[in-house]
């Protein structure tokens, strides 16, 4: 059960274009990492089904266990398809499926596929009822895959109720409620046993992204692919230890969005 991270956006750095925009939701929503603001398409495009995101990078990207997410995003509740696409020549004659998924519920979408080597990528969305798309965050690039699945003592983000509550009692002690002001989840991403080499090579570029900027975390991907978390560190991150004379722990509390 392979561990994967999605910190590297090839729409934060590529030039960034969009079917349609409504008023007040610019297609740079998308992709500032924040998720209180949106992008949407305007009705008649989504209507048409053939509201999309496009993103041209410059120069073919050699992507080696790509993936793609979004988070903050109503794709369930307007019964919308989406699709990733890949080509060369600006969508003019190559059109080339990347992934494609339905999603069941408004959680966060991640999807992997396979080395690809395109310059252009696009995320297409359908909808069989008319339904507008509203995205608040979408990723697209190389995936940082993990040496290890997570170790005894994780806590998938799912089961993690890390919420702001309110419960109300009587003088009397008698039970008048309980509210939950902020909902909110968290877990620990860990690893024992690294290669030192690899933690030099592959996580310190991400701890320094992580630092602050989100990512995108996917504990399971062949099991429970539908239990990945859009993440954020809240605290400093600690330092990052060798366990041994051969080998270093990494370690990393974030927050997560379902």
């Amino acid at each position: 059960m392979p561990s994967v991270i999605g910190y590297e956006n090839l729409f934060t750095t590529g030039t960034v274009t969009a079917s349609s925009e409504e008023s007040g939701y610019p297609i740079e929503n998308a992709y500032d990492g924040l998720t209180w603001d949106f992008w949407q398409p305007t009705s008649a495009d989504a209507g048409d089904n053939s509201s999309y995101i496009e993103v041209d990078t410059g120069t073919t990207q050699s992507i080696v266990t790509g993936y793609f997410g979004l988070a903050a995003h109503n794709l369930a509740d307007i019964s919308a398809t989406v699709t990733v696409q890949g080509s060369n020549d600006a969508f003019a004659a190559q059109t080339v499926q990347l992934a494609q998924t339905t999603p069941a519920d408004n959680r966060v979408v991640f999807l992997t596929f396979s080395d690809k080597i395109y310059r252009y990528f696009r995320v297409l969305f359908t909808t069989t009822g008319g339904g507008v798309p509203v995205i608040g965050v979408v990723m697209l690039g190389r995936s940082l895959v993990l040496t290890d699945g997570m170790e005894p003592g994780f806590v998938p983000p799912v089961f993690s109720f890390d919420d702001t509550v309110k419960v109300n009692s009587a003088n009397n002690g008698a039970f008048l409620g309980r509210s939950i002001i902020r909902k909110g989840s968290s877990t620990r991403i860990s690893m024992s046993n690294v290669d030192p080499d690899w933690m030099r090579t592959h996580w310190l570029p991400f701890l320094e992204h992580a630092r602050t900027m989100p990512f995108l975390f996917s504990w399971d991907t062949v099991d429970r692919p539908n239990e990945a978390a859009y993440c954020w560190t809240d605290k400093a991150i600690p330092d990052q230890a060798y366990t041994s004379s051969l080998y270093m722990g990494a370690d990393l509390p974030v927050k997560a969005l379902l």
